[in-house]
């Protein structure tokens, strides 16, 4: 940021023009004005074309007083009357060292006696408001720090002094006023500056064509790139592959729209790895003669994002095998069955159920039945597709869906891989008795037996029943006829 004494320099040329201004005035007298205004009293008249100098003699901005050679008051315009507190018809015959501080009086005496025009700057007494008297004894003295120029004239055997009078005191208010301005905002800015270094928010500072004109500390501790190699260049050495052109374009366009913008962006440090960050970018609009300017603030959101993406990923999976848990299952089965009723093609759901299991289980402890069931579903994820989805939903169960199938017998294929691959024998000498498991599968296809996830996945496991009771090791299509058959064996 940059400070400006603009208040300072507006006060200054005020003083400076009418100052001028005055001095016009005393030009104007010096040049025969002053015949023409004073008598050989030293009284004003207003004839004939020389009323436009008392004319201006009275609406000057500074204080006018006419003298006589003894320094006493004559006339005084209106604005040096309200700078005394008293009228000019109180003023009319007084000296005017009674009303300059005690102090000065000599100085003051000294300058009415000057035969060139000359300033001084004293210290006039004044009356307070409602007080009829300049220093009395009932109220207090109002002071204040004035410019007075003099300049002596003659009309014929009379001695004059044309005197304006400046006030100072307004001036030096302001100064200290802004002053004390100055040095609040200087205070604030520095306090800003150190928030912003100490931050651990990055920040980035662009103008107005996107190139990088400051950053923080912050910002080279989340992207690595240091402040001289991110200034002089463009938020682009940022970017990652994450989003598209249209996602800058219309971040841009809400900017400029808007004056702000607030998310999520995807970027990349200097290593290559990519990361998540909280970003608001602001539009700086210019104060002073300071440019337009961007300013956006951003978090590494990437630990955060992943904490919830893991909680996110524990609640639809098995924690085991990390494969989709029913949850999961259900809500990508609804999906398929809904792309599959568009494409007009079949999908089969293939329920799923280890021999042998509970055996091994028992026998060898659960470190072997997890590793098994560990085993189990890099086998299966092995033998599917890339477009199936396997799940485990409980135990020793699995389930796997088929999606786009032009025959059902297509899940008949798959059926007879898995129970290959699926065969499994404990090592020997492990145990005396040998141990083995295998897989019994039931088959459900859409829409022959059924066209909503529940009915696909409750016949699927009535054809599964059935297969076990066949013998186990292998798969049966669900028929109509096995559900009944297997409540009934239940």
């Amino acid at each position: 940021m940059i400070l400006h004494d603009n208040d300072n320099d507006r006060e200054s040329e005020e003083l400076r023009l009418r100052l001028a201004e005055a001095e016009g005035a005393l030009a104007a007298l010096r040049t025969g004005a002053a015949d023409a205004l004073l008598g050989e009293t030293g009284v004003l008249y207003l004839d004939g074309a020389n009323s436009t100098y008392v004319t201006f003699f009275s609406a000057m901005n500074e204080g006018g007083v006419t003298l006589d050679g003894a320094g006493t008051i004559l006339h005084c315009n209106p604005r040096f009357a309200a700078m005394m507190g008293l009228s000019a018809e109180e003023l009319r015959g007084r000296s005017l060292l009674s009303c300059v501080i005690d102090m000065e009086q000599m100085s003051v005496a000294a300058l009415l006696k000057s035969t060139s025009t000359t300033s001084i700057e004293v210290t006039l007494k004044s009356a307070p408001d409602g007080a009829s008297e300049v220093g009395s004894d009932v109220a207090p003295v109002r002071v204040s720090l004035v410019q007075l120029s003099v300049t002596p004239l003659s009309t014929g055997q009379n001695q004059f002094v044309c005197l304006v009078v400046s006030d100072l005191t307004r001036r030096m208010l302001a100064e200290h006023e802004l002053e004390r301005l100055i040095a609040e905002r200087t205070g604030k800015l520095r306090l800003a500056s150190s928030v912003i270094e100490n931050t651990m928010q990055g920040v980035m500072v662009t103008d107005m064509h996107r190139r990088i004109l400051s950053v923080n500390p912050a910002f080279s501790d989340i992207t690595g790139f240091s402040a001289t190699e991110a200034v002089g260049s463009t938020p682009r050495i940022l970017r990652s592959q994450h989003h598209s052109t249209e996602f800058y374009a219309q971040l841009w366009h809400a900017l400029q729209k808007d004056g702000h913008w607030r998310g999520e962006i995807w970027n990349r440090r200097k290593n290559g790895n990519a990361y998540l960050q909280w970003t608001t970018i602001n539009h700086v609009l210019p104060q002073y003669d300071e440019p337009d300017c961007y300013v956006a603030v951003f978090t590494d959101a990437t630990e955060l994002w992943s904490k919830n993406e893991r909680i996110a990923h524990l609640a639809y999976h098995d924690h085991l095998t990390d494969l989709p848990n029913r949850t999961l299952l259900l809500d990508r089965l609804n999906h398929a069955l809904a792309a599959t009723e568009r494409q007009g093609n079949r999908l089969g759901v293939l329920f799923i159920d280890l021999d042998g299991f509970k055996a091994i289980n028992d026998n060898l402890g659960h470190h072997v039945g997890d590793q098994l069931l560990q085993e189990v579903a890099n086998r299966l994820k092995a033998s599917v597709r890339n477009s199936d989805t396997v799940a485990r939903i409980g135990g020793d169960e699995f389930v796997v869906i088929m999606e786009e199938l032009e025959l059902a017998a297509e899940c008949a294929v798959l059926a007879q891989k898995l129970c290959l691959a699926l065969t499994w024998e404990a090592p020997a000498g492990k145990h005396p008795h040998p141990l083995r498991t295998g897989a019994s599968i039931g088959i459900a296809v859409y829409p022959e037996d059924g066209i909503q996830a529940a009915s696909l996945l409750k016949r699927a496991d009535a054809a599964l029943y059935s297969a076990k009771a066949s013998g186990k090791g292998g798969f049966r299509y669900f028929e109509h006829g096995i559900t009944h058959l297997t409540q009934e064996t239940t």
